[in-house]
């Protein structure tokens, strides 16, 4: 049923007509008056004086003829949300973000397959297909301008920025701001920053899963796959391993049921360390390390112990500088 131009009331169909002068909008399912302005590059405000009679912007009918005012400008409606974050996507990237683009392709008219988070060869034809429609370049990557055409402005990278000083941002998982907390002072903002951009930007909630280490804590660790129980976790005894000294920690996906996982993107997360000056495990040959970031500050820890024997300590911590 075609309802009328500028009343949300269902039950006037077309007894007062949007005026033959006045460009229209035929409202589809889901869309309010505030998603309409957004798609017409008008301000809520505008859209609001051109349909007086509608009272509640957030209730529109499918079907129902809105008035558009002045200036607006026909576009394509966003198919994600237009706040998220715009990673640069590929075959076998993994995560919330993922879900996020899948479903938009799905909104298109696209078939990703299951929304499931998994960029896979289903997702990989969707992409492609839709770039292909949309004139740009067919290579299945998710860039700038593949998540313009979605309708999500993509942020250029902001690379490698200076090293993070200050006190520590809040993170949101209680138990990685205590173990932010027992790092070295000089690595805990670093830390932070890292944890709060890999959410803001891929959507992955990290927990830091082991920080500090005591030389004790160390020697146990390395009996594991030896004397001990276990595969072998480390190579590194006491006072040899950067966690030993508050420089290093390990990092795992916190899932919302609170449970965790080591299944996801891990090369995003891995540029994102390394854009704030962290060293990445995931680049190491003998062993891969992907959980794994550190800050050495040119330091071997050889010199680390030497400064830690020598009484080169700051609050309990190695000076690194």
């Amino acid at each position: 049923m075609t309802l009328d131009a500028v009343s949300n009331d269902p039950s006037r169909a077309q007894s007062d007509p949007t005026p033959a002068d006045l460009p229209t909008h035929t409202v589809r399912q889901g869309e309010t008056l505030s998603t309409i302005a957004r798609d017409y590059a008008v301000s809520l405000q505008a859209m609001r004086d051109a349909n007086p009679d509608i009272l509640n912007p957030d209730v529109v009918y499918p079907d129902q003829r809105i008035a558009l005012p002045e200036g607006a400008v026909s576009r394509a409606p966003a198919l994600v949300d237009p706040e998220g974050p715009t990673p640069r996507l590929s075959l076998d990237a993994r995560g919330p973000v993922v879900a996020d683009l899948q479903q938009g392709l799905e909104r298109g008219g696209y078939a990703p397959g299951v929304i499931d988070g998994i960029f896979g060869s289903q997702t990989d034809a969707a992409v492609r297909a839709f770039q292909g429609d949309r004139g740009l370049e067919v290579d299945g990557i998710v860039g700038p301008k593949t998540w313009g055409e979605l309708g999500r402005v993509a942020t250029a990278s902001p690379g490698p920025v200076a090293p993070v000083t200050g006190e520590p941002a809040d993170v949101t998982d209680p138990l990685t701001a205590q173990r932010i907390q027992g790092l070295h002072p000089e690595v805990r903002a670093t830390a932070a920053a890292f944890v709060n951009r890999v959410e803001q930007e891929l959507g992955i909630t990290l927990r830091v899963s082991d920080g500090f280490r005591t030389f004790a804590e160390q020697d146990t660790l390395y009996t594991q796959g030896r004397t001990a129980p276990g595969p072998v976790v480390t190579h590194a005894r006491g006072g040899q391993s950067y966690h030993n000294y508050g420089l290093a920690f390990d990092v795992v996906q916190l899932l919302p049921n609170g449970g965790v996982s080591w299944d996801l993107d891990w090369n995003a997360v891995g540029r994102i360390g390394q854009d704030l000056g962290l060293e990445w495990g995931g680049t190491w040959t003998r062993p891969v390390d992907r959980p794994h970031f550190q800050m050495d500050f040119g330091l071997s820890t050889t010199q680390l112990q030497q400064r830690l024997n020598g009484g080169q300590t700051q609050d309990g911590f190695v000076n690194v500088r």
